[in-house]
């Protein structure tokens, strides 16, 4: 494909392929080697991408054809996930048993998850807290549990009924650990905040799988179908829409579950909650990355139409054509181009930008939350909004 002539990206895509698929360690020497690596641009792409500890376990025995640099840079970036996995792994362990006792069920979601299950065999994935996901009756109960356990609120300088009503968990920091490894842990109540008046994937708990980790407890995880939504809607919220380490996730997902993925819950869920669109989003970024059938297969079986396909593969296929496109400083540019591609319909998305909230707003544009500007602007926002939009460069936008 065309844009495998960028040599970084042609790397990255034989590291994954290699962590996915095994072997691939020829062609990575030969890139090595062979090709002129930009390893600024490629340093810049491993740590905003979170993807250091992929390239440690695919490269690490070829470090001698890499810079100092980016050899220390992987080496600090592989040994500092294990070693931070292992520490949110126990309090894990702690927080499952302690709620237990209280006759609470929590799920781990995302990154715990992920690290029981897809990552199983190297367990090293870049995880930035303990996401747990709670029933909704239970979340005063919960919440009870965490600070009893020696957990503050963490705000974020927003008000409490901002996170109850706009977004779906609130976060919690250990105030007892040390500020190097602070232990963050996200309660959630649902997978989404509310749209249309209801929380979405009302089923998921009736359809949980159970494994058997560590001193041989059993822990109830979502399943694969559900996993995939959960991925597939935090790319829609203000995430990284080109998400590298989103693009393992789901390929390990589809290359452990692909043969027995519930099709049928899947897509009758998807319709129902308007998922086709970000889901395809994801499931083509992958497939573009790391080639498996398993993905392949799935991009086949979303039903969207191909004009909707066409702009979503157009777009990804160029964003891959510039790397630096894919880096951090180009978050917003990232989101206010993909934003309308991650909803099945086309008003869900302007009733979303018109009705934000005030928090999100001020996040969006770097402004101070509850300050006296930022609350003047966002009342004029059905003009400061597009104002915005009429400064921005749509040159590079390909359904523009």
């Amino acid at each position: 494909m065309r844009y495998f002539k960028s040599s970084e990206l042609y790397l990255i895509r034989n590291v994954f392929q290699a962590v996915i698929n095994g072997g691939h360690k020829n062609e990575i020497k030969r890139i090595l080697e062979n090709k002129h690596i930009n390893w600024e641009i490629l340093d810049k792409l491993i740590i905003y991408h979170e993807i250091a500890p992929a390239f440690y376990l695919a490269i690490s025995s070829l470090f001698h054809l890499i810079p100092q640099k980016t050899k220390t840079l992987l080496e600090w970036f592989y040994f500092n996930t294990g070693f931070k996995n292992h520490i949110i792994f126990e309090e894990f362990i702690k927080l499952y048993d302690k709620f237990k006792e209280k006759g609470i069920e929590i799920l781990p979601i995302k990154g715990v998850a992920f690290l029981l299950d897809l990552y199983d065999s190297f367990y090293v994935r870049s995880i930035a807290d303990i996401d747990i996901l709670i029933r909704r009756e239970y979340y005063s109960k919960g919440e009870s549990v965490l600070m009893n356990l020696g957990f503050q609120k963490d705000l974020h300088g927003l008000e409490e009924a901002y996170w109850k009503l706009y977004q779906c968990h609130i976060s919690f920091r250990d105030k007892e650990k040390n500020n190097d490894l602070p232990i963050m842990v996200d309660l959630h109540w649902a997978l989404d905040f509310k749209r249309k008046g209801r929380y979405v994937l009302a089923n998921l708990w009736k359809r949980l799988r159970t494994i058997r980790i560590k001193n041989n407890n059993n822990i109830n995880l979502l399943s694969p179908e559900d996993n995939l939504f959960s991925l597939a809607l935090h790319l829609r919220r203000f995430g990284n829409p080109f998400s590298f380490k989103y693009v393992i996730d789901t390929a390990l997902l589809f290359r452990k579950y692909g043969s027995d993925f519930d099709w049928d819950y899947f897509l009758k869920e998807a319709k129902k909650e308007g998922l086709w669109s970000c889901s395809y989003f994801l499931i083509f970024l992958a497939n573009s990355i790391i080639e498996i059938p398993e993905l392949k297969y799935s991009a086949k079986k979303i039903p969207l139409s191909n004009y909707k396909r066409k702009i979503i593969e157009k777009l990804i296929l160029k964003k891959l054509c510039f790397l630096n496109d894919l880096l951090a400083q180009n978050l917003r540019k990232n989101y206010l181009q993909s934003h309308f591609l991650f909803y099945d319909g086309f008003f869900e998305p302007i009733y979303y930008i018109l009705n934000i909230p005030l928090e999100q707003f001020a996040k969006f544009y770097n402004l101070k939350p509850y300050n006296q500007k930022t609350r003047i602007k966002y009342s004029f926002r059905f003009l400061y909004i597009p104002t915005k939009l009429l400064f921005f460069n749509f040159n590079n936008i390909p359904f523009a």
